[in-house]
């Protein structure tokens, strides 16, 4: 049972964090102080970590998270990996 709550836990701290970050890059918009980074970053590797964290939620409620990326996407693209 304590797994459990530790494993809720953790979780409702990431979705927290999210949330707060969004409203910070929300208020730096806003103000004109947004600033996009431009450094090169494995796309495939972020796009794997966002699902990493999306599908235990997922499969908690009986979902099945699937993706397909392309042969013809760069290993490396320039760009701010973090938006």
């Amino acid at each position: 049972e304590q797994t459990g709550l530790v494993s809720l836990l953790q979780s409702s701290a990431v979705s927290l964090m999210s949330i707060i970050n969004d409203l910070l890059d929300f208020t730096k918009l806003e103000a004109g102080k947004m600033t996009i980074e431009k450094i090169p970053f494995d796309v495939i590797g972020v796009v794997e970590g966002s699902l990493a964290v999306i599908e235990p939620k997922a499969e908690d409620k009986g979902l099945l998270v699937q993706c397909h990326i392309e042969q013809d996407i760069p290993e490396k693209i320039v760009g701010d990996p973090n938006r």
